[in-house]
């Protein structure tokens, strides 16, 4: 299969798994303390997209889930809406740039994810609902903690599982870049060479 196509194809499955769990989440609105805030369980289609295809793919599959979840459930434009995308591209943002300081792995960007994600629900939902939504961020907080973390080791251990398979793009890449490295002469190899010559040429 052609990797571009293949590419496509998995982004569209992860949007659907996503949408999925965004429906079955918001079956449980009941037991979440703030109204239309959400905990972030479809943060796990992100998190494997945001860990193998980059940024822009994840940030698309997070914007589009909420938006075709909502359109679903015929919720479009509601304040339950505009909290969620909030809280859905937060969230990428921060995983994304704590995956670029390389050190927590998937389980920790996704619970700091999960935290942006409800800080930023928090703060929008204050525009519909008003100051008394603050009384609940500790609480909202706490659980975010718990559920990114949850969110972050069945993310990390579906990357492992499925490394045959997904991680494949990402060799592709790294071998992309290697062969520009050596077209351009910047790679390792090459480097070595020319300070070979150089000392060389000193003596």
């Amino acid at each position: 299969m052609n990797k571009h196509l293949r590419k496509y194809v998995i982004l569209s499955m992860m949007v659907a798994i996503a949408i999925v769990l965004n429906i079955i989440e918001a079956q449980f609105d009941s037991f979440i303390p703030v109204p239309g805030a959400k905990l972030g369980l479809a943060n796990i289609a992100t998190i494997i997209v945001l860990y193998v295809f980059g940024f822009p793919s994840a940030l698309l599959v997070s914007t589009l889930r909420v938006f075709l979840a909502f359109l679903l459930m015929g919720r479009i434009l509601q304040p339950s809406f505009y909290m969620s995308l909030a809280g859905a591209i937060s969230s990428t943002v921060v995983m994304y740039l704590i995956k670029k300081i390389n050190f927590f792995g998937p389980t920790g960007a996704s619970l700091f994810g999960s935290i942006a994600s409800v800080a930023a629900q928090v703060v929008v939902g204050y525009f519909f609902i008003g100051e008394g939504l603050f009384v609940y961020l500790p609480l909202m907080l706490l659980l975010s903690v718990g559920t990114g973390f949850v969110i972050g080791l069945i993310a990390s251990r579906f990357l492992n599982t499925s490394r045959e398979w997904l991680p494949k793009e990402k060799e592709k890449i790294k071998e992309e870049k290697t062969d520009k490295s050596v077209l351009s002469g910047n790679s390792g190899y090459d480097k070595m060479y020319k300070k070979e010559i150089k000392r060389n040429k000193e003596k």
